[in-house]
């Protein structure tokens, strides 16, 4: 059975592309906007975010979104850092948490394909951008990882021996990280 989240007219952009739930009945459609439904679905509302949703990540009723308060429009030679939220109630009340000062991105949308957070368990995760240079210049894209649910953060990078335009990564069952 079928319920819709939201709808736009065909002629404007989508106002979600992304989905994820956690295993507690509490789902998120996302990006750029936020609909939560806390029933498997059966309904949705949207959720009043201060930005522009990149990523929902969900481990038991541990949430974590990435957003950026740029809009869609922005230029790309503008910086827009980017926030991390986490939930410990499937998405009904979002704490800020903090993380590095140069996690942002070049103008206000993500490129397609763009990972933002990779988490691991609910305490360890990766945060990825994209380089705030100009685009086919960068060999590396930045990356940060934390294993204290975002306490600290130590620096790391993917090393894409040619531009770092965008970053798909996931991980395998043994942890090992893979980009394209």
């Amino acid at each position: 059975h079928l319920e819709a989240a939201t709808s736009w007219a065909c002629s404007s952009g989508a106002t979600v592309s992304e989905l994820a739930f956690d295993d507690h009945e509490d789902g998120f459609a996302y990006g750029p906007d936020l609909f939560v439904t806390h029933d498997s679905g059966a309904t949705w509302v949207q959720s009043q975010q201060g930005g522009n949703v990149l990523s929902v990540q969900a481990l038991g009723s541990s949430v974590w979104m990435i957003e950026t308060g740029c809009p869609p429009t922005t230029s790309p030679q503008v910086s827009c850092p980017l926030e991390l939220l986490k939930s410990a109630n499937g998405g009904r009340t979002w704490a800020t948490v903090s993380v590095p000062s140069d996690f942002s991105m070049n103008g206000g949308e993500g490129g397609p394909g763009q990972t933002w957070l990779i988490r691991l368990s609910e305490t360890s995760a990766y945060l990825a951008s994209r380089p705030n240079s100009p685009a086919g210049s960068p060999t590396t894209a930045p990356m940060w990882f934390t294993s204290d649910g975002g306490q600290t953060w130590s620096a790391r990078h993917v090393a894409c021996g040619i531009a770092a335009g965008e970053d798909a990564i996931s991980t395998a069952p043994d942890g090992t990280l893979i980009v394209v």
